[in-house]
């Protein structure tokens, strides 16, 4: 039975794991669409690649403007 207070009554998408922890898809909303990436369609492991790419770019640009001052 679902809590009528509850913002989000259905079953999320998220690992076992991270629900055991208490993440819900409102509080981690990133690890719900990571969860629902599926490795054998080549534009899922496009849009990670991309991710990773935009993420280790932005964690560069930091550090080299930390650099730099």
């Amino acid at each position: 039975m679902s809590d009528p207070t509850d913002p989000l009554p259905t079953a999320s998408r998220l690992p076992a794991d991270a629900q055991h922890l208490g993440l819900r898809p409102v509080t981690a909303p990133e690890l719900q669409v990571a969860a629902s990436l599926r490795s054998d369609k080549r534009l899922h492991r496009l849009l990670a690649w991309v991710a990773l790419v935009a993420i280790l770019a932005l964690v560069a640009s930091g550090v080299i403007a930390g650099f730099t001052r």
